[in-house]
């Protein structure tokens, strides 16, 4: 099939597997969309040549590709919930006092924060954290160092603010 061909293809397409599409996902229907034709681009060999089969063939690759991100978005969702227990303890608790630390953890950057983390809450060495980061341990001794800065200065603002 040539590029002529295949942007036809899209043209009569387009609609109908976006519509196919938002039907199934209500999350990155365009992203998904470009993933369709982009299979049916690499594969284009195997794309029947009566629109009606190629249509289908195209429901068919948009039905892997739907569950292929379905998948992703399972880890993704399930990963920053495990990766981000910060923000669900900052609003889980009744009492602003109770979430002073966590308010002051959630307002400093992610880098800063991990090497905190890591280094206060998980009890790694500078050296241990540094592999878990990947990066130098001078690295992370200075974002530890104004890291704990950070979270002493966001810390007192806040318990400020409590009074």
């Amino acid at each position: 099939m040539e590029n002529a061909e295949f942007n036809a293809l899209y043209e009569r397409t387009n609609k109908q597997i976006s519509q196919y599409v938002f039907r199934r996902i209500s999350f990155d229907v365009e992203d998904v969309v470009d993933d369709i034709y982009t299979t049916a681009w690499r594969k284009r060999e195997y794309l029947p040549a009566n629109d009606e089969e190629a249509l289908l063939w195209l429901y068919a690759v948009g039905r892997k590709v739907i569950a292929n991100r379905v998948r992703w978005k399972v880890r993704l969702d399930r990963f920053n919930k495990l990766n981000n227990p910060l923000v669900a303890a900052e609003t889980s608790s009744g009492s602003p006092r109770d979430n002073w630390v966590q308010e002051a953890l959630i307002a400093m950057p992610t880098i800063q924060r991990e090497a905190l983390m890591l280094v206060e809450w998980d009890g790694l060495s500078i050296a241990e954290a540094a592999v878990v980061l990947g990066v130098p341990g001078t690295t992370l001794t200075k974002r530890l160092h104004t890291a704990r800065e950070v979270f002493a200065q966001s810390y007192s603002v806040i318990e400020e603010r409590e009074k």
